[in-house]
């Protein structure tokens, strides 16, 4: 939508897209579309799945382009990548850094970090898709969702449980946060 025409019939005017290539252009007469990552990369408990999770989206919109884009433009998920190392503020930090000059965060790693930046992407009107699942980020208009909630996950488990080994109980053990209270 943000690639669409604006009301008067010329191009929208939004952060994150360009007429001219991305700076790596598989289609050099392509516009750009930037995409922002800030995930754990060095220093929090996530920087192992941080790092292996963009890895796989810079090779996920890679391929994309050799594909040929998306309506004439390639997708840049390379050049606002940055590390939140797991801290709500620098995450917010990283956020405020880069909305003027990306389209949405492709990835925003972390419910806290996460939570940090939601009145921002509030008025910057931007989506972004986190890398944490609790439930309440099926209520957030600026939050695209890439999985079942960790709610919708512990009930298939105590469904699947009930079915598979007839269980007439269930006994829950869990880390406090989103996570557990979920």
């Amino acid at each position: 939508a943000g690639c669409g025409f604006g009301s008067d019939g010329g191009a929208a005017s939004v952060p994150g897209i360009t007429e001219e290539p991305c700076p790596k252009a598989v289609n050099k007469d392509h516009g750009c579309i930037y995409l922002g990552i800030i995930s754990d990369l060095t220093a929090g408990p996530f920087r192992t799945m941080g790092v292996s999770m963009v890895t796989a989206q810079k090779a996920f919109w890679d391929r994309v382009n050799r594909q040929g884009g998306i309506g004439g433009y390639d997708v840049d998920a390379h050049t606002f990548v940055r590390d939140n190392k797991y801290d709500p503020a620098t995450h917010r930090r990283a956020f405020l850094e880069m909305k003027d000059k990306v389209l949405a965060l492709a990835q925003s790693l972390g419910s806290p970090t996460t939570e940090a930046i939601l009145n921002d992407l509030r008025a910057a009107r931007m989506v972004a898709v986190p890398g944490s699942f609790p439930s309440r980020w099926e209520f957030e208009d600026v939050i695209l969702e890439s999985g079942a909630s960790y709610c919708i996950e512990a009930m298939n488990a105590v469904d699947y449980a009930a079915d598979r080994f007839d269980a007439g109980s269930v006994m829950a053990v869990y880390y406090p946060g989103d996570y557990g209270g979920d």
